[in-house]
């Protein structure tokens, strides 16, 4: 706990880590639980979803670990100039990462059966837990590549990502 402890409080310190970052911690948190719950169930959609689970998991921490990279570019880019492609390759990244989060939190939150159909009433709040914890990693993932958008848009081709954000939107994600 010392190392999230020092994490939580260079989040309340410093630049960085970000609200993507603490999302997607906070989404990795909420796989974690799904696939708890779900270990151990002996039908074949319970295998499938331990393993979409777990896979989520990792990625999730990874990007939280990569958000912070990429906002750190954004932050070292920001005084070139708005052309400059540095600046430009950073602010397309630092708008991928939590258009992914997002992605990554749909694809297990689209994948989650009812909860009584696996979950037992000891295990259901944990469910509903990491199911809430993974909307909000879609939603903070949503809000952030949104506004990226909004401030990069004009001087970065940032087309996918409107793409990227609409299909989220409109939950055509599969």
């Amino acid at each position: 706990m010392d190392e999230f402890d020092a994490w939580l409080e260079k989040m309340a310190t410093e630049p960085l880590p970000g609200g993507v970052a603490a999302a997607a911690l906070a989404a990795a948190m909420g796989a974690a639980l799904v696939a708890k719950v779900t270990t151990g169930r002996r039908r074949p959609t319970a295998a499938g979803l331990v393993d979409l689970a777990h896979a989520s998991r990792i990625r999730l921490l990874q990007l939280a670990a990569d958000d912070e990279a990429a906002y750190r570019l954004v932050l070292d880019t920001r005084r070139l100039p708005p052309g400059d492609e540095a600046r430009r390759r950073a602010c397309r990244q630092a708008t991928d990462l939590p258009l992914t989060v997002a992605e990554t939190c749909h694809r297990l939150l689209a994948a989650l059966p009812d909860p009584g159909v696996l979950a037992s009433p000891a295990l259901a709040v944990d469910f509903e837990i990491g199911r809430r914890l993974l909307a909000a990693g879609c939603d903070a993932g949503l809000r952030a590549g949104a506004q990226n958008l909004d401030a990069w848009g004009r001087d970065v081709d940032l087309a996918g990502h409107r793409q990227r954000l609409a299909a989220l939107r409109g939950g055509e994600l599969t």
